[in-house]
């Protein structure tokens, strides 16, 4: 038995669409945000009260639609799973599949054939581009309601330069002898200066605990132990030459103003935006044949002293490779620091 304990209060009854029940079984559903939308309201006039009561209306459950999928999502290669579009673009693992049909030829006797192949090339190139663009496409069909701001008239939102093209040769970025590195050879994740901010990649040097059994508190119980370091272990990896093991914001910018004075490092403005400049972004990677999500590390906010932009915050973009030994290394591709 059930019921409403308390009428005055609404309730909110969610229901989950098969795109989140698909992510709730593979316990991808994470729910950080909450949006509304009236794309399935319908508004009637009325004379007395300006609307008429929806109260008395037949209402119909939620259904499956294309604009229910906003952003991509990946298997642990980095495939591009497949994405809901209105242009009926089929995909599937990171391919654009391309049916053909064959029907009943009057030549012989024979059934009708279907195929199905992947494309290739400059038409995959094409046909990836506007895979990609049905994700704003689908956010803009669901029709969040929003709250225009009185006080800030200019609710535009435009990114300049559009492209950029970075000119790669044997000289730049990388000098000759740094071009090849096989993958073994690199910083796991676990000796990376990118995680060492997280808690769970902290370097804990070993330690020994002493414990003074003479020194007895109340109730006899002991005093906290004394912690004594085995050694003075200093952590490997990358950057350890520097002041201290973390990656700090000094050395980003350091090495986005090396890139820049070779010319591997851009700057973008977003002007005009909102107020609270709330920015969704994906990074991907597009072959011959094959559309792979990048993945992306961030790494936080962090203070800059300046008074016009007191933070930055950075991510580091990348792929996640396997080595000989099985472990996860991060390859580093470039860096993103919003100001």
């Amino acid at each position: 038995m059930s019921g409403i304990l308390d009428n005055k209060s609404r309730v909110l009854d969610t229901i989950l669409t098969i795109e989140g029940r698909k992510q709730l079984s593979q316990g991808g559903v994470d729910i950080a945000y909450v949006s509304f939308s009236d794309g399935a309201t319908f508004y009637a006039a009325d004379a007395a009260s300006g609307s008429q009561d929806a109260t008395q209306r037949i209402y119909l459950e939620s259904c499956q639609l294309p604009q229910d999928q906003i952003t991509f999502q990946a298997d642990d290669t980095g495939n591009v799973l497949s994405f809901n579009n209105s242009l009926n673009l089929p995909n599937a693992g990171g391919k654009i599949l391309n049916y053909t049909y064959t029907g009943v030829s009057g030549a012989f006797i024979g059934g009708a054939a279907q195929g199905m192949n992947a494309v290739r090339g400059t038409d995959f190139t094409d046909m990836a581009h506007s895979l990609l663009g049905a994700s704003p496409d689908n956010f803009a069909k669901l029709r969040v309601i929003s709250t225009h701001d009185p006080f800030f008239e200019d609710d535009t939102f435009l990114v300049g330069p559009n492209d950029i093209t970075f000119q790669i040769n044997d000289n730049r970025p990388l000098n000759t002898y740094q071009q090849t590195m096989h993958v073994t050879a690199q910083d796991s994740i676990f000796s990376d200066p990118r995680f060492n901010h997280l808690p769970n990649f902290k370097y804990l040097p070993p330690i020994n605990k002493l414990v003074d059994k003479s020194a007895l508190g109340d109730y006899g119980i002991v005093k906290p132990a004394v912690v004594s370091y085995l050694g003075n272990y200093a952590p490997w990896g990358a950057y350890t030459w520097f002041w201290r093991s973390v990656l700090s914001l000094y050395q980003i910018f350091w090495e986005l103003n090396y890139y820049r004075y070779l010319g591997f490092s851009q700057q973008i403005f977003i002007d005009p935006t909102s107020i609270p400049n709330n920015l969704v972004g994906q990074f991907f990677e597009i072959n011959f044949d094959s559309l792979k999500k990048m993945d992306i590390v961030d790494y936080g906010r962090w203070p800059t002293g300046n008074p016009a932009h007191p933070t930055a915050h950075t991510f580091f973009i990348g792929k996640v490779a396997v080595d000989e030994k099985g472990t996860d290394t991060f390859v580093h591709l470039f860096t993103l620091v919003f100001q």
